[in-house]
C-alpha cells in the first residue's frame, strides 16, 4: 500500500535527483531483488515521526550519480567518492522529508 509519506518521499527523491544530478527517477511497481552489490546510505529520522531514508544504488547508478554530482566521467569516480555522494543524497532527501513531517523531528 502506498501512503502519503511514500508519495512525498518519492517526490522529494525525484526533485533531489533532478536538481542535483539531472537524473530522472521513476517508480517501479515490482522492484528488482536486493543485490548484495548495492551501495546503501541511511539517514534516520526521529521525533513525532520515526523512520529511515534508505538509499540503495547499484554500482552503475552510484557511478553515474557520483559522476554527475562531481562533474567527472562516471568511470573516474572512486568508491570513497560514491559513498560520500550517496550519503549526501540520503541527507538531502532526509532533510527535505523532515521539513514536511510532523514536528519536532530530528535527523
Amino acid at each position: 500500500m502506498i501512503t502519503s509519506y511514500d508519495n512525498m518521499m518519492e517526490q522529494i527523491a525525484q526533485a533531489v535527483f533532478a536538481t542535483m544530478l539531472n537524473i530522472e527517477l521513476v517508480r517501479v511497481e515490482d522492484p528488482t531483488p536486493l543485490d548484495s552489490d548495492l551501495l546503501l546510505a541511511t539517514v534516520h529520522i526521529a521525533g513525532e515521526w520515526t523512520g529511515s531514508v534508505v538509499l540503495g544504488l547499484s554500482p552503475e547508478a552510484a557511478a553515474a550519480a557520483t559522476g554527475a554530482m562531481l562533474q567527472v566521467p562516471a568511470g573516474e569516480t572512486t568508491t570513497v567518492d560514491q559513498q560520500e555522494v550517496a550519503t549526501e543524497l540520503a541527507n538531502m532527501i532526509g532533510g527535505n522529508l523532515k521539513s514536511v513531517l510532523p514536528g519536532p523531528s530530528f535527523l
